[in-house]
Order: C-alpha cells, then sequence, then structure tokens
C-alpha cells in the first residue's frame, strides 16, 4: 500500500484545520504547564522555609489547574477533528457508493460493502479520534522533556536515550506482524457482514427449505477465524506489553542508579535527581503510546486502501448533458454488449415510437433484460448506439433520461415503510391524495388497500413481505404510473402471478400505456400478443420482427414457441 494513502483519505474529507491548530497550541501549552512542575518540586525540595506556600505551592495550583484546562480542551478539539473526519468520510463514501454505475455492484457483494462503510471506518476513527491524539500529545511531551532533562544533565540523558533502539527493535518488526493479521482480520469481518445480511434478508427462504443448520455453520466458521485472528493479535500484543514495560523498567533502574552515583560524587543535587525522575515518568509514559499508535497505524493500512480504493472508482456523471423533455421514438443500431468475455448481444436494431407496445420474447439467457439495463443506462455498449429523438443518449443527462422511465420486474423491490411511501418513492414533486388514490385505482390495488388496517399508511413490513405477489406487483405499477414516464419497461412483471393477478395487471398496463412507449417482456405469450410489435430473440440477436399473427405464419422459432404453449387452448391464442 502506498504510504499516502491515510494522508489522501484526510485530504479528501478537509478536516477542520482551525480545530486541529487550537488544539495542537492548547496541547503545546498543557505539556509545558505540565513540564514546569517537576521545576517547582526540585525548588520546594533544595528551598525548604516558612513562605513555602507564596513561593511555590500556590503557583504550582495554577499551574496543575491550566494543566488540566488546557489538556481537557486540547484532547476534546483533537477528537472532534478524529471524529469529523471519519464522519465525513463516511458521508463521502455513501455518496460515492449511491453514485457508482451499476456495473460496479455486479462485481461487489452489497455485504462486504456495508463492512466498509461501517467496519473499516470505525478502524479508522479508532486511529484519528483517540491514538492520533495520544501520539500528538506524547510527541510533544518526549520532545519537552528531553529538552529539559538535557538541561538537568547531560550524561544521565544520554544513558536515557541510548536505551530507545532497544525498545525499537522489537516495537518495529512486531508491529509489521500485526498489519498482515489486521487486513486478514478485516477481509474476514467484510465476509461475515456480508453473510449476515444475506442471510437474515432470506430468512424465509432458509427456513423453508430448513438450511438453518447449513448457515449457522458458516456463520461459526466466520466467527472461529475471527477468534483466530484476534487471538493472533492478543499473543503479540500480550508479548510487546511486557517486552516494552520489561525494556522500560531497565533503562529505569540503570538511570536511577547511574543518578544515585552522580550524586554522591556531586555533580547533580538530590533535587536534580528528583525532578529528572518526575520527567523520566513524563518521557516513558508517551514513549509507550507511540509505540502503540505506530501498532495501530500497521493495523489500519488494510482499512485505509480498501476505502481509498472505494473513492477512487469512477461514478455516474448524473447531470452532464441536456435535458430531455419528451421522448417521442428510441432507437438501437446495431448494439453489441459482452459480459465477462461472453458475447451477449449482437448487432441488435430496432425502433420504437410514443404509442407503441414493443415486447421482447425469446429463451432465458438471450439478452432480453440486457438490452433494458442499456436502455436505463446501467450498461454501455460495447459499440453501436442508443439513440433517443434521432439523437445519442450521450447528448442527454443521465438523470434526466432515468426520470422519464418506469421500471416494474419480476419481483419488485419495495423499501421498508408505508404503502404511500413506496408509492411516491423517487417523485420529487408534491402528490395529492386523489393522485394517489387514481393511481391505486388504475393499477387494481385501491380495493385491498382499503381493506388494510390503515389504508395507504399500513406499513408492509421489509421488502413488502407483509404482501402477497400480486399487491406489490400493484404497488410496483401504481409506483411507475405515478412517476408519469414517457416509457415504461416491464420484465416478466407478471411471470410469477396466478392469472387473476396478471390480468388485472395486463389491464392496468393497457389503460395507462396511451401516449407512451411500453416495452414488454414476457414468457407468457399470452401477455404479448395483442402488442405492436414482437421482438423474436435467439442467440442475442434478434431474428424475428412484427405483429403476432405476422410472426405465426413467418417465423418458425416464435410458431413453436406459442405452439408449445398453447397446445391445450389454442382457441387463446
Amino acid at each position: 500500500m502506498k504510504k499516502n494513502k491515510l494522508k489522501d483519505l484526510i485530504k479528501i474529507t478537509k478536516p477542520p484545520i482551525w480545530a486541529l491548530i487550537v488544539g495542537l497550541i492548547l496541547s503545546l501549552f498543557g505539556t509545558i504547564s505540565g513540564l514546569i512542575i517537576p521545576l517547582i518540586v526540585k525548588q520546594v525540595i533544595e528551598n525548604m522555609s516558612s513562605n513555602i506556600y507564596t513561593k511555590f505551592i500556590l503557583p504550582s495550583v495554577i499551574i496543575i489547574a491550566l494543566w488540566i484546562l488546557s489538556s481537557i480542551l486540547s484532547v476534546y478539539l483533537l477528537q472532534y477533528v478524529g471524529i469529523k473526519v471519519v464522519k465525513d468520510l463516511r458521508t463521502k463514501l455513501w455518496h460515492k457508493l449511491l453514485n457508482l454505475p451499476v456495473k460496479y455492484y455486479d462485481m461487489e457483494h452489497s455485504g462486504e460493502l456495508i463492512s466498509r462503510v461501517i467496519n473499516d471506518t470505525t478502524v479508522l476513527k479508532e486511529l484519528l479520534s483517540f491514538k492520533i491524539v495520544d501520539f500528538i500529545t506524547g510527541i510533544i511531551t518526549i520532545i519537552g522533556s528531553t529538552v529539559i532533562l538535557f538541561l538537568i544533565d547531560v550524561p544521565m540523558t544520554l544513558v536515557l536515550i541510548l536505551g530507545i533502539p532497544l525498545v525499537a527493535l522489537v516495537v518495529v518488526p512486531i508491529g509489521s506482524k500485526l498489519y498482515k493479521i489486521a487486513v486478514n482480520e478485516q477481509e474476514e469481518m467484510a465476509s461475515l457482514t456480508s453473510l449476515l445480511s444475506q442471510t437474515l434478508s432470506e430468512i424465509r427462504l432458509i427456513k423453508a427449505y430448513g438450511s438453518e443448520d447449513v448457515e449457522f455453520y458458516k456463520g461459526e466458521n466466520n466467527f472461529k477465524n475471527l477468534f483466530k485472528y484476534g487471538m493472533k493479535t492478543a499473543k503479540i500484543e500480550s508479548i510487546l506489553t511486557p517486552l516494552i514495560m520489561c525494556f522500560a523498567m531497565l533503562i529505569f533502574i540503570f538511570v536511577i542508579s547511574f543518578g544515585a552515583y552522580r550524586v554522591s560524587v556531586g555533580a547533580v543535587s538530590s533535587g536534580d535527581l528528583i525532578a529528572f525522575l518526575l520527567y523520566l515518568f513524563q518521557f516513558v509514559a508517551p514513549v509507550a503510546t507511540v509505540g502503540s499508535f505506530f501498532s495501530s497505524v500497521q493495523k489500519t493500512k488494510g482499512a485505509t486502501e480498501r476505502l481509498h480504493n472505494i473513492l477512487m472508482e469512477d461514478e455516474e456523471d448524473l447531470d452532464n448533458g441536456e435535458e430531455i423533455l419528451n421522448i417521442e421514438k428510441i432507437s438501437f443500431k446495431d448494439v453489441n454488449y459482452s459480459y465477462e468475455n461472453k458475447h451477449v448481444l449482437k448487432g441488435i436494431s430496432f425502433d420504437a415510437k410514443k404509442g407503441e407496445t414493443i415486447a421482447i420474447v425469446g429463451p432465458s439467457g438471450v439478452g432480453k433484460s440486457t438490452i433494458f439495463a442499456l436502455m436505463e443506462q446501467f450498461l454501455k455498449p460495447d459499440s453501436g448506439s442508443i439513440l433517443a429523438n434521432d439523437c445519442s443518449l450521450d447528448k442527454y443527462s443521465i438523470r434526466s433520461w432515468r426520470n422519464k422511465i418506469s421500471y416494474v420486474q419480476q419481483d419488485s423491490p419495495l423499501l421498508m415503510g408505508s404503502i404511500k411511501e413506496n408509492m411516491i418513492y423517487g417523485i420529487e414533486k408534491d402528490i395529492s391524495f386523489e393522485e394517489l388514490k387514481n393511481a391505486a385505482i388504475l393499477a387494481g390495488a385501491y380495493d385491498f388497500i382499503e381493506e388494510l388496517p390503515q389504508k395507504f399508511d399500513t406499513i408492509i413490513g421489509e421488502r413488502g413481505r407483509n404482501l402477497s405477489g400480486g399487491q406489490k406487483q400493484r404497488i410496483a405499477v401504481a409506483r411507475a404510473i405515478l412517476r408519469n414516464p414517457d416509457i415504461l419497461l416491464f420484465d416478466e412483471a407478471t411471470a410469477s402471478l396466478d392469472t387473476k393477478s396478471e390480468k388485472i395487471i395486463q389491464e392496468s398496463v393497457n389503460k395507462v400505456k396511451n401516449g407512451k412507449i411500453v416495452f414488454v417482456i414476457a414468457h407468457r405469450l399470452s401477455t404479448v400478443v395483442d402488442s405492436d410489435k414482437i421482438l423474436v430473440m435467439q442467440d442475442g440477436k434478434i431474428t424475428g420482427c412484427g405483429a403476432h399473427q405476422e410472426l405465426l405464419s413467418s417465423h418458425e422459432f416464435y410458431n413453436n414457441l406459442v405452439n408449445q404453449q398453447f397446445v391445450e387452448n389454442k382457441e387463446s391464442v
């Protein structure tokens, strides 16, 4: 990992410089105040007299009060800087994740991204909010203590400083091992978050298939791995801390012995020795803190790199381009698209005009849904062009283009909240109750909504699990109607519904399709026979285009599809 990635993250968040500067100044003032106290103690020892209270005790109380006050304020301000940096970082990550293209999410697991936002930033928060504060105050204390120690006695100070490399020889190699462990631990935590997110959201599927034990063992394996990494960290830190303390104690004993010798030969006074020892205490504690800081930096490197990589991803430019006001026509011109080296779409060309209903039929995996993804600009074609009103889509802003589209899929997602909140989701203008009611009526949803205890304010549960499949689809259609788009996309919108629900939604679509371009993907050919145009797809290509009766007589593959589905009831065709 590049050494400047943590620095880059901090720059991106633009920390409050004023708080950092004031905090450092107060920290410096507090350190100086703390450094004065041992000098006063020295004077007390060497100058015992009747007026000691006014000469030493009172100033000491004032200095201690200033030391405490400045320390409190400096720690608060420096922690404020760290906490705000992490808050701003999380905000930027959230904005980034919401604006990354759909293709990015095809390659990443949502649970792992959740872990990045929560767990990785928490690791960074510990470093910036607490460890770095101790590090800064520790460095100031070490520098101040060292200067005064040299002023008190140079030989004793040199003995002390010569012992520091012994501690560094232990801290640096062991601390580097913490980095590898921390990276593995964060990866395991991301895997666990992903597992928990997926498992709990699909708890009904798990229970229906009796897979509780399978999922338990998956989670248990994650817990064991986290325990393993935790114990490795504990092992290193349990060795590191006593070793540091041992070396510090040896240095301390040696300095005391050397100092006692210096007093015995008259090189320094007893007051000098006491002051030196007090400064030695102030010196040793920050040294341990600085060592702990560098260990924390090693732990944070992995998290920092992953966060930096997310922030460096290219996001969608939603507002670049002109606003599109009305869509009269959409055209695909020789569009090709590949996914993971598989040629999904091969030379797709067609036109669709306002007022037309276009059906796309064919076996699974021939690229029908990919056409919809390209239409919504979730994906970009490898070659060829997509035109709106005979102009390239690149001319228009993505936001204004998507505002003209409503998309209803096979299992339309609903959010935790009320029916009303789901119906008006993504609509910026105010929606009146009459508009809400009319959309529900058109979608065939009004009757069942009126039967619910809180009607439009009824909470539907996570992913709409308190509603039936048909009810969820009708809410999704109502949402599409309220949006009043120029293009309606129905991707297997009735595939999982019973005949009654399917008929209701078909009638709803017929009521609102006038003046719009409607695209329908369906395996049930009964839902597309009345379409103005049917596109037949095979192996990523359009092999047939025309009305139902026309294709029956001219397209063998389509004719076979119809015969397979209507062999028992040909009259309905």
